[in-house]
């Protein structure tokens, strides 16, 4: 399963501040399982960044073991993407 990417975010698309920036990058940074990049997907969408929170999706997706997560990750991208 691969995430689609689009060519071009929109400009409205990263209404992050600094402090949410760098806590968001020393927290991928340090993300090493599943659960880590798709709790951090959430709270980057829940910030207004989805197009880095497809990003962050697509490391979850590489580190998906099973059925369970892969069908985990589908529902997460769905509900918090719109992205069937």
């Amino acid at each position: 399963m691969a995430l689609k990417t689009p060519l071009k975010e929109s400009p409205k698309a990263n209404t992050l501040t600094k402090d949410q920036i760098k806590e968001f990058k020393k927290a991928e940074k340090d993300s090493e399982e599943f659960m880590d990049f798709i709790c951090l997907a959430e709270k980057i969408v829940k910030a207004g960044d989805k197009g880095w929170a497809r990003k962050v999706y697509k490391k979850a997706e590489d580190k998906a073991e099973d059925y369970e997560e892969f069908c985990f990750l589908a529902d997460e991208i769905n509900e918090n993407l719109g992205d069937k």
